[in-house]
């Protein structure tokens, strides 16, 4: 049987009611391609490996991008971000999903790519650290790194003090959270609400987080 069920954060355990990214479309204002791999990392870099303020990261993210600091552009962008901040919501099993695996004895720990100002706004709502065993961000001071580095699943594990082939991680990224996961010899499961990704082969897929109970008892 499992030991523990790592979980990824946004679009897996908790998501926005109002379905947009603040980041996409500040990207969109900035004239830039949020897809695009080097705004992509600068963007990690910059917002998910530092815990400081909003306005420092902008200035900051701006001057790499060597785009004056508007403040009427920066109103708007913060506006948008606490739209998204103001409208978190976890989906409908998530809360007593983890009841029960604290009712079971199983460990949970939450493992996620995110910015502060996201996080903190979750974490008021929610108590991330009351819900989750061992919660584990992107710019904690013993992370300072995004998946699909292993960074966060090791750090993890350790402060679970379980082994990886004791877990289970449940995200909705096949590289960052299940293929990466699988390198260090995790489960991973792939959550797919909407049939998403339907089309892969190759990996286990659920559609809700309760169905992640029939994976507990692999022989570890």
């Amino acid at each position: 049987m499992k030991k523990a069920v790592l979980f990824d954060c946004w679009d897996t355990c908790f998501f926005n009611d109002i379905d947009i990214n603040p980041y996409k479309v500040f990207a969109g204002m900035l004239g830039q391609k949020y897809n695009d791999s080097s705004y992509s990392n600068l963007y990690k870099e910059t917002f998910m490996l530092q815990r400081r303020s909003m306005e420092a990261s902008l200035r900051d993210f701006l001057n790499k991008l060597k785009i004056p600091y508007d403040p009427p552009r920066i109103k708007e962008f913060n506006r948008i971000l606490m739209k998204f901040t103001e409208n978190i919501e976890t989906y409908p099993e998530t809360l007593d999903v983890l009841k029960w695996l604290r009712k079971n004895d199983i460990k949970t720990g939450l493992v996620t790519n995110t910015t502060s100002p996201a996080f903190e706004a979750l974490e008021e709502k929610y108590c991330t650290q009351e819900l989750f065993d061992v919660v584990v961000k992107s710019y904690d001071e013993d992370v300072k790194s995004v998946k699909p580095n292993p960074k966060q699943f090791q750090v993890a594990l350790q402060k679970l003090k379980v082994k990886a082939e004791e877990s289970l991680m449940v995200g909705d990224n096949p590289e960052d959270d299940v293929e990466a996961a699988e390198r260090l010899q995790i489960k991973g499961l792939l959550i797919d609400r909407i049939g998403k990704y339907e089309h892969l082969s190759g990996i286990e897929k659920i559609h809700k987080l309760w169905e992640l109970q029939k994976y507990l008892y692999l022989r570890v």
